[in-house]
């Protein structure tokens, strides 16, 4: 997922400036919804969800996936 981070950066000619931009673009989606969900232990952000077509993987400690409460 960091290469896709670094290439969309690129793409956009943002820089290191448009890195937090590029990251809420896929967070937004959890950042609002983990902090409710106490059993979220862990959040992946792989190629996927930084092509847009999956979501952050949520995990809890035993590494089971959670999903996002909608």
């Amino acid at each position: 997922a960091l290469e896709e981070i670094a290439d969309e950066a690129l793409q956009r000619k943002t820089g290191a400036r448009g890195l937090r931009a590029i990251i809420e673009k896929v967070m937004k989606h959890v950042m609002f919804e983990v902090p409710s969900m106490p059993e979220v232990t862990k959040c992946i952000v792989n190629r996927e969800s930084m092509l847009s077509t999956g979501e952050p993987i949520l995990k809890n400690e035993a590494d089971q996936d959670i999903q996002l409460k909608s």
